[in-house]
């Protein structure tokens, strides 16, 4: 049996946190697009419908490194939280349809929580908007159901 010391315990339960952040948020399911294909297909149900009105989203920097500020997204979630929701970092301003389904840097399901540190840096580019994105089973189509933005990178 391997002798395990504090300092080789303590070293692989920090290469395994890093290896959680670094896996992507939303890598355990299928992307905005391949529900949104699946819900066209999918008769609707009451449970699915949204309470838009306490729907927010924002967008801060945080510090990871000396000269570099990274963005991490924030969102309340409606009272309802659809289960195919999900909050997105934009590099315009996202329309409903195909742009908001599609055209995103990156996204996470508001399901998995109310924060969101992304990978992105804000010297990535020189503007962002951050969206809060649901499906719409009457229209057929994801819809932004709130927006923010734009922020300067």
């Amino acid at each position: 049996m391997k002798k395990m010391t504090l300092v080789s315990v303590v070293g692989a339960l920090a290469t395994t946190a890093l290896l959680a952040v670094s896996t992507p948020a939303h890598a355990d399911g299928p992307s905005p697009q391949a529900v949104a294909e699946q819900l066209r297909n999918t008769p609707r149900s009451s449970a699915q419908d949204v309470n838009v009105a306490a729907v927010g989203v924002s967008l801060e920097k945080y510090k990871w490194g000396l000269n570099d500020n990274w963005i991490r997204l924030r969102w309340s979630k409606p009272t309802s939280v659809g289960y195919h929701d999900y909050v997105a970092l934009y590099d315009h301003n996202p329309q409903d349809g195909a742009d908001a389904q599609n055209n995103y840097l990156t996204y996470q399901w508001a399901k998995n929580g109310s924060a969101y540190e992304t990978n992105w840096r804000t010297s990535h580019r020189t503007e962002f908007y951050a969206a809060y994105v649901s499906w719409d089973y009457d229209r057929q189509k994801y819809v932004v159901l709130a927006r923010s933005g734009p922020w300067s990178g």
